[in-house]
């Protein structure tokens, strides 16, 4: 372990690199920027120590300065994306009032000063910039749950471009292009098409289960798609409008990413091999190739057998990181890929009998939720964890709970400090 930090009464659900020494860490309402300093603090010195031997210092700066009216008892930082020139950040902030009421606005923030480009009735379920940050997509819900609001504005105007009712909810988007953007939900998988002041529906892939979650691939023109409560994995052709599905594991998919390749590589469309991950609760990773109908071509079994909750690719797509309760593992990016490090934190302990970590939902007063006064009981979910590559691939940033750990990979050059990322052997099949 290089670094680590706790942010007092957080639950983090994102980290994110932004520069080579700078993290950006959210949920809740926590909304922090982490510096690893360079400085090497000794043991003699003043500032937290790791077994005696000295460690890099974290160094928390300001949070972004959101406008507090007097009656706001809390707020909470919600869907917010970096735009792709990484100049500026919209963010959509749920604001809870005395009353108990809650509304949110969506605010672009930019060399230090924040536009509010909306306010919205509910929570923003998906905020997206397009590829040349100059549209910006948010989705919420209607009061009854029973549609969805689709609305675009221009960055640079702050204007909305247009805005369109879904009849089913609608969970999830990514932009296809700047012009396009393909958007899931309850028994929805739709495309449409965007132009200078409007957009417009194009097509509707017929399906008939719920998707959760979208991620497009250029190079090929394919969107994977998953849906949390089961196994299934869906894969969409859009230029052919064909959707593939496969059973892909024996319990719910946690998380997918396809490999990163160099943009070279992204051109070559006849290329055979375009692989994809996938981690799953039922302790397995698999590696998949989407160009020969979502064949797995490889499966990485950790023991003792563990609920795997995310996977990362490294940014030049040779390592793939994977999360378990208590451990990091980490393999080459092939066919009988190599173990090549495992990282374990005896700090990070199950909460529950079954491994997972209770969360308590909260209804839009912001209270628990009760049915006829008696408080209703929520089946436990996973435990939250968030995993990013730096952007060099010599270090991983984890997050748990209100801690934030950066863990250094073996063979990195410089300071290594209480490494607990060790070589291990190879994966066992």
């Amino acid at each position: 372990t290089l670094a680590h930090t706790e942010i007092a009464s957080a639950q983090i659900l994102r980290v994110e690199w932004n520069a080579p020494e700078n993290l950006t860490v959210s949920g809740g309402d926590v909304w922090h920027d982490l510096k690893l300093e360079s400085r090497l603090s000794l043991p003699d010195a003043d500032g937290p120590q790791i077994d005696g031997r000295g460690s890099h210092d974290f160094k928390l700066s300001a949070e972004p300065a959101f406008t507090k009216h007097d009656n706001v008892t809390a707020y909470a930082v919600g869907q917010w994306d970096r735009a792709p020139t990484g100049e500026s950040v919209a963010a959509a902030i749920e604001q809870m009032y005395e009353a108990g009421d809650m509304d949110g606005k969506i605010c672009i923030l930019q060399e230090g000063k924040q536009v509010q480009l909306a306010e919205t009735p509910n929570v923003v379920l998906a905020l997206k910039w397009d590829t040349s940050s100059t549209k910006l997509l948010a989705i919420w819900d209607s009061n009854l749950g029973d549609k969805s609001f689709i609305t675009i504005w221009d960055a640079n105007s702050a204007h909305p471009t247009g805005r369109i009712v879904s009849r089913k909810p609608v969970r999830e988007s990514v932009w296809l292009d700047d012009n396009s953007f393909a958007c899931c939900g309850d028994n929805v998988l739709s495309i449409y098409n965007v132009q200078e002041e409007s957009f417009q529906h194009q097509r509707d892939i017929e399906t008939d289960r719920p998707w959760e979650q979208l991620h497009y691939d250029v190079g090929t023109g394919m969107i994977v798609c998953t849906s949390q409560n089961d196994g299934e994995l869906g894969l969409l052709d859009v230029k052919e409008h064909v959707l593939q599905t496969k059973n892909a594991h024996d319990d719910s998919i946690t998380s997918v990413q396809w490999q990163p390749v160099a943009e070279a590589r992204q051109a070559i469309n006849d290329s055979n091999t375009r692989m994809l991950a996938t981690s799953c609760a039922d302790g397995t990773v698999k590696l998949w190739n989407a160009r020969q109908a979502l064949e797995c071509v490889h499966t990485f079994t950790p023991e003792p057998c563990l609920p795997v909750w995310t996977v990362q690719f490294s940014s030049d797509g040779s390592m793939l990181a994977a999360v378990m309760d208590n451990e990091i593992r980490v393999w080459e990016t092939k066919v009988d890929g190599a173990l090549l490090a495992r990282w374990t934190n005896q700090e990070i302990e199950s909460r529950q009998p079954d491994g997972g970590h209770e969360v308590q939902q909260r209804d839009s007063t912001g209270g628990n939720n009760d049915v006829d006064g008696e408080e209703e009981t929520q089946e436990p979910t996973g435990p939250t964890y968030a995993l990013t590559w730096s952007p060099s691939n010599q270090r991983l940033a984890l997050t748990h709970g209100c801690n934030v750990w950066i863990i250094e990979m073996p063979n990195a050059t410089e300071s290594k400090v209480n490494r607990k990322c060790l070589p291990h052997e190879t994966t066992k099949r």
